[in-house]
């Protein structure tokens, strides 16, 4: 299990039985620049943490949004990271 900090928010991974993954959870509408930020956010502390990423187009990052396109605050999305 992996621990991440951003922006003085710690989020927890959980490992897959099959696939090691890690994620961190963030509020914002489905907006593709904001799953790529934070995407680009969680690679580069998992970097300066030693532990790395798997890039895999396939299977390497899963974006997910909960929440209907009506809800406005309180939002749960996540951006998962395969790692090695």
């Amino acid at each position: 299990m992996y621990a991440v900090c951003l922006s003085g928010v710690v989020e927890l991974s959980q490992e897959s039985a099959y696939l090691p993954f890690t994620l961190f959870l963030f509020p914002s509408l489905l907006i593709n620049r904001d799953f790529e930020k934070n995407e680009y956010e969680l690679k580069k502390a998992l970097l300066a943490e030693g532990v790395s990423p798997i890039e895999n187009k396939d299977n390497g990052v899963v974006w997910a949004g909960y929440d209907s396109p009506f809800v406005y605050v309180n939002r749960h999305n996540e951006v998962w990271v395969r790692v090695a």
